[in-house]
């Protein structure tokens, strides 16, 4: 008798420990903060594609890392509203070193009339000096009015 209580009274023990921790540390986002020390931003140049038999987009441009050393990126992008994440090259995770890599994100466009006409960053979840976290990767597109998603998503969606 006195085995069986000492096991109940182990489970629960881990079940409140469990259930505290669980509490205390709500899940969120990664944000970039000092200790992750990573930099990353587009090139000056990018090329759009479009498969009209697909419906499916491409955005390529040179992911520049301007950190002191290398960061392996285990994600790049994100589905929203309209616009379904199908393909990242090259494929992930990558180690992009110190200077640029080519890069192209593409999706399929699944709404038009949904696709936000608002700035929309990429999530890039990546990994330097031992730490992870995810930036924002702000991407350009070829005039001062529209975000890229929509600039992209033109000859697809006759905007």
């Amino acid at each position: 008798m006195l085995a069986v209580l000492c096991v109940l009274a182990a489970l629960f023990a881990v079940a409140h420990h469990s259930h505290g921790d669980h509490e205390s540390a709500p899940s969120k986002p990664a944000t970039p903060s000092a200790p992750l020390d990573v930099t990353l931003g587009e090139g000056s140049s990018f090329q759009t594609s479009m498969d009209p038999a697909t419906n499916n987009v491409s955005y390529s441009f040179k992911l520049l890392n301007a950190s002191a050393g290398p960061v392996r990126i285990s994600q790049l992008g994100d589905s929203r509203d309209g616009m379904e994440l199908v393909g990242v090259s090259p494929r992930l995770p990558v180690s992009v070193p110190p200077g640029a890599l080519s890069m192209t994100i593409t999706f399929h466009i699944t709404d038009c009339a949904r696709i936000s006409r608002e700035q929309w960053d990429i999530p890039v979840h990546v990994t330097s000096g031992g730490r992870s976290g995810t930036v924002s990767l702000a991407l350009r597109s070829d005039g001062p009015t529209d975000p890229w998603q929509l600039f992209v998503t033109r000859p697809v969606c006759n905007r």
